[in-house]
């Protein structure tokens, strides 16, 4: 039973749909497969010592079929829009996506939009996390603090590209799973931490880069003094009628502003909202 079950991890990591296991005539084990992980263990009846079995997959999408998904998204949704940076690009094209959201939303993965994933928070759009990742100017061996890990998908990202990723999240059942689901697709460099992001991680302190992924009036000053001279942040600023992702870069006591594009996020939970950057 370990056995086979162990092949099972490996031939459907990457896969979503039902699955059944089989003897020679009895079915002895059921489960699902989503996003990479399977639901298991599968439950076995007395006849799981059968020498001989096979597998039914039941609407099955294969992570081939997946691949195809992350190409088209990117050609029609991300490269059409202007994203060009090469490492953006694949970037995208490897996370795979559906396994960052719920079960229910798997159809919808890879399409042009944002998709609740419980608790309030929303994956966003792939678009709007590529123009993030691009303004960031990601590359290998960049501290990057993510602050709102939410489903995890945008700290993979930014480790596919290279960073070393810090993220905090507030939100004890998100910090979990998205620490499950990053382990499980490989991504288990990610450093996550719970806690309130608005402050962001003193301890491991200054950073190259800082990416928030709520939104908020204006910048908090903890994430203003994380960052490296000349480093770059980008955030959604504005409130829920209007916000701006914008991309600022810090010279001296001054950050230099560009906006990019608007967008809708949810919004940043703080204990603290003086002395904050607009």
């Amino acid at each position: 039973g370990q056995d086979l079950l162990q092949v099972l991890r490996t031939q459907l990591a990457g896969s979503a749909g039902a699955v059944r296991v089989l003897g020679k005539s009895d079915a002895f084990g059921c489960g699902r497969v989503h996003g990479g992980e399977a639901r298991w263990p599968l439950t076995f009846a007395a006849t799981g010592r059968a020498r001989h079995y096979s597998i039914v997959m039941m609407g099955f999408l294969t992570g081939r079929a997946y691949d195809g998904q992350r190409q088209r998204m990117v050609d029609r949704q991300i490269r059409r829009r202007g994203i060009s940076d090469e490492r953006v690009l694949e970037a995208m094209r490897r996370v795979p996506r559906h396994a960052f959201v719920p079960e229910s939303q798997s159809d919808a993965a890879y399409a042009d939009c944002a998709l609740p994933i419980g608790f309030g928070a929303t994956i966003s759009q792939p678009y709007i996390v590529a123009l993030m990742t691009e303004a960031l100017r990601a590359g290998p061996a960049l501290r990057v603090l993510e602050v709102g890990t939410g489903s995890g998908y945008q700290a993979a990202v930014l480790a596919s590209c290279g960073c070393r990723v810090y993220t905090v999240e507030r939100v004890p059942e998100l910090h979990e799973r998205a620490a499950h689901l990053l382990r499980s697709t490989g991504f288990s460099e990610v450093r996550l931490r719970l806690g309130d992001g608005s402050r962001g991680w003193p301890e491991e302190a200054p950073f190259d880069r800082i990416i928030v992924t709520a939104a908020a009036a204006a910048v908090p000053p903890a994430l203003q003094d994380q960052l490296v001279e000349e480093g770059l942040l980008v955030a959604p600023i504005g409130d829920d009628s209007l916000q701006i992702v914008r991309c600022y870069r810090k010279q001296g006591e001054e950050f230099e502003a560009e906006d990019l594009e608007g967008a809708r996020f949810v919004p940043l939970i703080q204990d603290e909202d003086d002395g904050m950057t607009t």
